[in-house]
């Protein structure tokens, strides 16, 4: 058994990981208001049975596993979208759901070794 989801049962578990799948296809990972709790409830469970799941499944946390979700977005559509590459750091960051540009950046280098703006000024040399 999976350390930290002992008292989550299977079907829980598989529940959780359906409504997680849902959401990550509906791109709610986008919202700013995509937290721990309102994922919890949407997916009609609670905070502390999604933070096991999540951290068994995926081996990282929650805002890890959220924030990955974002980055991957954003260099996928930076790669094929020509007009979001023209904006600012600030319009992608709201636009991927970051309160400030400063937490996208920080994520965004944290997960490519990478500032947001070198990625998107040598685009044609990394992609």
């Amino acid at each position: 058994e999976e350390k930290g989801s002992q008292d989550v049962s299977e079907e829980i578990k598989k529940q959780i990981l359906e409504g997680l799948g849902k959401l990550e296809k509906k791109e709610y990972f986008l919202q700013q208001d995509c937290n721990s709790y309102n994922v919890a409830k949407k997916i009609g469970t609670n905070t502390s049975y999604l933070s096991k799941v999540i951290n068994s499944h995926y081996g990282k946390n929650f805002n890890t596993y959220i924030n990955d979700l974002r980055i991957n977005y954003a260099i996928v559509r930076l790669k094929n979208d020509v007009l979001f590459r023209s904006y600012s750091i600030q319009s992608i960051a709201e636009e991927l759901g970051y309160k400030s540009a400063d937490s996208f950046t920080k994520y965004f280098k944290k997960d490519t070794g990478l500032n947001p703006s070198f990625y998107i000024k040598n685009i044609k040399n990394i992609a």
